[in-house]
């Protein structure tokens, strides 16, 4: 069990570098010949290859922020901090209840994590801290379930009757 914590620190920590460092980029377009107007739209004829379009500053209107964007930015970045904050708690856990209520909220936290970086990659080119994102929170899921699957073996084992050691030495 003692591996797996290690494991657990390591992948912890990796998580929290993948946060700072890029996933994935999207694909963009060449313009030829763009020319861009006051309204900041860009009017050309055809995309060609893989390059920036230079928009002026003064060009461009953002929308204003709501609250669904300061949400999925909290989920972004609990997403990547919560295997750091799990390791951390459970350095604390006294009881066994609580180590088990922990191991299924990372099940459950690991499993999310995986859909949101599917959503968030999905229709990007990957880059290399994107795979390692992605493979580091399947090993994460992988052994929150090993260790699930432990801690019911050790569940049922306590609630499996033990033979008698005198029905043993009968003959």
């Amino acid at each position: 069990m003692a591996a797996i914590t290690k494991i657990r620190r390591v992948l912890a920590l990796v998580a929290v570098v993948c946060f700072f460092l890029p996933l994935g980029q999207c694909t963009r377009l060449r313009w030829d010949s763009a020319q861009v107007h006051e309204n900041g739209r860009i009017q050309t004829a055809e995309p060609k290859t893989i390059t920036d379009v230079l928009v002026p500053a003064g060009k461009i209107r953002l929308p204003p922020v709501t609250f669904d964007d300061i949400a999925f930015d909290v989920l972004l970045v609990s997403a990547f901090f919560w295997p750091l904050l799990a390791v951390a708690i459970e350095g604390r856990a006294k009881t066994g209840a609580v180590r088990n209520l922990l191991n299924g909220a990372e099940l459950l936290a690991s499993a999310g994590t995986l859909y949101l970086l599917y959503g968030l990659l999905f229709f990007k080119q990957v880059l290399p801290a994107g795979y390692v994102a992605v493979a580091m929170f399947v090993v994460l899921f992988l052994l929150s379930v090993v260790r699930g699957a432990q801690t019911v073996r050790a569940w049922l084992d306590r609630r499996r009757p033990r033979p008698s050691r005198t029905q043993g030495q009968m003959k």
